[in-house]
């Protein structure tokens, strides 16, 4: 099924290739400091949302997987409560946190079932779990692009 039409959206759609941005992109230059940093008026620094981004998309992709996942709310949703990574090292794993469940991604796409279903996650198709792993991860990166404008750190193009 490699050539699946749900293959290539999905692997589109993970990249930001249409209507919102790289995951990766957004996080260009992006330093612990940056990511640490509070917009007035906004709950969250790239810090939290970064984490929060994760942490979900890892507990949806063992899912996918068929690990069973001890995925019980989360007090704060999976946002960190502080605001910035502890360190520079900290905040370059997390960023390599990233690149590995885009792999971990891709591979579920190599023996793709659309018609696979989760019956410990209310039935749901192999296609609603990675249509929601994939607008997840837009709606976040959106946000990281609003908080770097916001910074002042955001260029256009």
């Amino acid at each position: 099924m490699k050539d699946n039409i749900w293959i290539n959206a999905y692997k589109r759609g993970l990249q930001g290739t249409w209507s919102h941005p790289d995951p990766f992109k957004v996080l260009d230059g992006v330093d612990a400091e940056l990511a640490g940093k509070r917009v007035e008026g906004s709950p969250y620094t790239i810090w939290q949302v970064m984490r929060h981004t994760i942490e979900w998309g890892w507990i949806m992709v063992k899912k996918m997987q068929g690990v069973s996942v001890q995925s019980a709310d989360d007090e704060n949703n999976f946002f960190p409560k502080e605001d910035a990574p502890p360190s520079e090292d900290a905040w370059t794993a997390h960023r390599m946190a990233l690149w590995h469940l885009a792999n971990e991604t891709n591979k579920l796409l190599e023996d793709f079932d659309p018609d696979k279903t989760f019956p410990e996650w209310d039935n749901i198709t192999a296609v609603d779990a990675l249509m929601i792993l994939t607008t997840h991860n837009a709606y976040h990166a959106g946000q990281v692009v609003l908080l770097r404008k916001m910074l002042g750190a955001w260029k256009e193009g």
